[in-house]
């Protein structure tokens, strides 16, 4: 799919410069430079001849084979195992409709809790790398240390086009923080690796220009979209798709703006499958507090038989839990499922933090941060008793 995308736009590019050929006899310096509509146009825009030469390379090309000489083939080790989870979208809307929605937690994010960027096949090439080659509009060679040559590419977010690969970015189509945000901060440090390189989906990680990935940094469709209108609608299927592909959820205003592109662009149907595998960090240890150790009785000595003093009858402490809520402290998985964002996966962790003295302490348990907590306690059911 990117890979014909990238065709098209490589076709736009050429039909562009032709029409500046055609209708100005401006010299060839000023065509170029209205190949690009970025608001930040790049010093590396194709001349008319030049798109002509991508498009025969792409007619020479066949999907398979996007390197010559000793070029080593784009990887798919990444999130690419037979144990995926097939699933299966009939248009866009019902896509974004499927995602949880949930409100952000921004709150303890670091880059480099997402290693990145790794050579997971041993080729020599990392992921990054992988993609450039993957995404050349020519024929590319590869030399040692996985130097890369000879290449053309178009950032699909605002149409400029480069023949070195080092002006280009290797976008995370998803940003790192906001994966982070929308469910990343739950998971184990090998699934945020593999997000971080993920070659098994090709729309996970896309080449464009740096000024455009700058542009965009961790914002979401809602706050930001590609300054080249032609690719918003794949840009709105892929987003959908990546957070399906990771389990991620969509916050109510990112709904509103993917539910709207939905519609301008015709909710035709996905070409779309796989759901990586996804694993949760492991709660820390419950720590086993000693048994205190006896104390010795004190011997008795004799003295007057005392008058009988009454024993009070015990009675219960209050509990500051109301009929209807669910205690934390006793109350079993099932229970505090009725709770909001406590899932099944997140119910055992809160049973293996225990003892709480305020719902304020849930947020020792993974994935529920300030503003998960702020809904929990909206809620009202959750109580401490």
């Amino acid at each position: 799919m990117k890979r014909h995308l990238l065709a098209t736009v490589a076709i736009g590019v050429l039909l562009l410069a032709g029409c500046v050929s055609t209708g100005d006899s401006e010299p060839q310096a000023s065509q170029e430079a209205q190949t690009s509509q970025s608001p930040q146009e790049s010093s590396q825009s194709t001349p008319a001849s030049e798109a002509e030469e991508i498009v025969e390379e792409l007619g020479e090309t066949s999907d398979g084979d996007t390197t010559a000489g000793t070029v080593q083939e784009p990887s798919e080790a990444i999130g690419s195992t037979k144990e995926n989870v097939e699933t299966s979208a009939s248009s866009l809307s019902t896509l974004i409709e499927s995602l949880e929605v949930a409100g952000e937690t921004p709150s303890g994010y670091d880059r480099d809790l997402f290693k990145h960027w790794v050579d997971a096949d041993g080729d020599g090439c990392n992921a990054r790398e992988e993609v450039l080659i993957a995404e050349s509009l020519k024929k590319v060679t590869v030399g040692s240390g996985c130097s890369i040559s000879g290449g053309e590419w178009v950032s699909a977010f605002d149409l400029v086009v480069t023949s070195n690969p080092s002006n280009f970015d290797v976008d995370h189509f998803v940003p790192l923080k906001e994966a982070w945000d929308s469910g990343a901060s739950g998971w184990d440090s090998a699934t945020r690796q593999a997000f971080a390189n993920d070659l098994g989906f090709e729309m996970s990680l896309i080449a464009v220009s740096a000024s455009s990935n700058r542009s965009k940094s961790d914002r979401d469709p809602a706050d930001w979209l590609p300054p080249n209108a032609d690719y918003r609608c794949e840009y709105a299927v892929a987003w959908a798709q990546v957070k399906s592909r990771w389990s991620l959820s969509i916050d109510p205003k990112e709904k509103v703006t993917l539910l709207g592109l939905a519609d301008e662009c015709g909710n035709t149907p996905l070409e779309f499958n796989p759901k990586a595998p996804v694993g949760q960090e492991s709660p820390p240890a419950a720590s086993k507090t000693p048994s205190p150790t006896p104390t010795p009785s004190p011997s008795k000595t004799a003295s007057p038989s005392p008058t009988p003093t009454p024993t009070p009858t015990q009675t219960q402490a209050a509990s500051a839990c109301q009929p209807g809520q669910v205690d934390i402290n006793i109350a079993s998985i099932e229970e505090l499922m009725r709770i909001k964002h406590i899932s099944d996966v997140r119910a055992p962790l809160v049973v293996s933090a225990r003892p709480y003295t305020s719902i304020d302490q849930l947020t020792r348990v993974k994935g529920i941060a300030a503003g998960r907590l702020a809904d929990i306690k909206a809620q009202g059911i959750a109580c401490v008793g």
